[in-house]
């Protein structure tokens, strides 16, 4: 697969989700072609479900493959459909669970964060699926953090100041990893059960794209889940 790179992640999720994620030397101004280009090319095309990612809280339950409308969580209990999400900054959180065969995708920049995203996933998969919260993994894999996430006064005004660091000039950087790690402790996850990726987009050198560094000429990082077994078919 010229031009790729590819992260297997399943040592940091649950043995029966097969998460990726993709590295595309391309710019894209934050379309489609990315993932639906490397779903091609691994012959899942027809296997993808995907979003228009809209910065909300809105949870998807994807029950077959296509563009699913707007949503920034996608879950699903399906087998045979590969879970998808691009971020370019904001956290793409994995999630599976040990017994139930549950897996998503979280979307959550400042605006979901703010709203709650991961909260509401976790809620919505303990409520929908009987699932408890004991037994779900999550990978927050990377995104921006706190050393290179500067926000304006009106953005970190909506946070708690212990998820902010002010600087002697009085600029704040958020720490949106903590943000939504305290939202999966606060439903019920085990720290255990709570994987990281350290990597900052902004300031680690190469294989991750970053809008806060390049702007609209910023590609995308893909995501994608899905159950064991389909991405070796």
């Amino acid at each position: 697969m010229s031009g790729f790179r590819v992260e297997d992640l399943s040592k940091d999720l649950s043995f029966k989700s097969e998460p990726y994620l993709i590295y595309w030397d391309r710019k894209n101004n934050g379309n489609s072609d990315y993932l639906l280009s490397f779903a091609k090319k691994m012959n899942l095309y027809n296997n993808l479900a995907y979003s228009s990612q809209v910065h909300s809280n809105s949870i998807g339950i994807v029950e077959s493959p296509g563009m699913i409308g707007e949503y920034d969580s996608l879950i699903t209990k399906k087998y045979g459909i590969l879970l998808a999400i691009q971020v370019a900054d904001c956290l793409p959180i994995f999630i599976a669970d040990k017994n139930k065969s549950i897996i998503g995708l979280i979307h959550a920049g400042w605006r979901g964060s703010n709203l709650g995203v991961t909260r509401d996933t976790i809620a919505l998969i303990k409520k929908d699926f009987h699932v408890s919260p004991t037994d779900i993994i999550t990978f927050i894999g990377p995104s921006i953090r706190s050393c290179c996430y500067e926000v304006g006064e009106e953005v970190a005004e909506r946070f708690d100041s212990k998820h902010l660091i002010r600087n002697s000039n009085n600029h704040y950087y958020l720490d949106l990893v903590d943000v939504n790690l305290e939202q999966l402790k606060i439903a019920g996850l085990k720290n255990h059960n709570i994987r990281i990726d350290k990597r900052c987009t902004r300031c680690s050198k190469g294989f991750l794209h970053s809008f806060r560094r390049d702007g609209q000429r910023a590609g995308r990082n893909v995501c994608f889940i899905s159950h064991k077994g389909l991405t070796a078919k």
